[in-house]
């Protein structure tokens, strides 16, 4: 398989780099699950911009195998907002979050200055939190079988 991400580009033919931004075309079934180990290995901080529905815990899932751990761990945190694996990641679904202050009472910014590996999901008030090493990584769907995703 051929992967485009950051700054690797073994030739895949539907990968291209876009004012910064680096755009592939997938087919869900047969090369996300490749593509989650490979952003494991190169990515501490991630958001995930994704339909509802779209896999974005299934992604984590995929993470959590490339870094030896269980993926069944892996639930999504949407009404808890963050679930910790491991002592060491931290995995956030901001979708229900509806202000900054929210952000801040819940605690959920001093969570994410406190974890190396970060995953979130429906990612919100990003300039509260800046960080050089962060990724964000848009996955739009094109059919059934095949995703279009975006890593900026």
């Amino acid at each position: 398989m051929f992967w485009f991400l950051g700054e690797l580009d073994y030739g895949r033919e539907n990968c291209f780099s876009f004012w910064g931004r680096e755009i592939m075309r997938i087919n869900w079934v047969e090369e996300m699950r490749q593509f989650a180990k490979e952003c494991a290995s190169l990515y501490k901080k991630i958001f995930l911009v994704w339909d509802l529905g779209a896999g974005k815990t299934t992604f984590v899932q995929w993470f959590m195998e490339w870094l030896w751990h269980n993926p069944d761990i892996v639930h999504s945190p949407t009404y808890t907002y963050l679930n910790i694996y491991h002592d060491e990641i931290l995995h956030l679904d901001l979708y229900r979050l509806e202000s900054e202050s929210d952000f801040v009472e819940k605690w959920i910014l001093d969570q994410m200055l406190s974890y190396e590996i970060i995953l979130v999901e429906w990612p919100r008030f990003e300039e509260m939190y800046r960080d050089e090493e962060r990724v964000t990584i848009k996955i739009e769907k094109i059919s059934e079988q095949e995703r279009e995703i975006t890593i900026s």
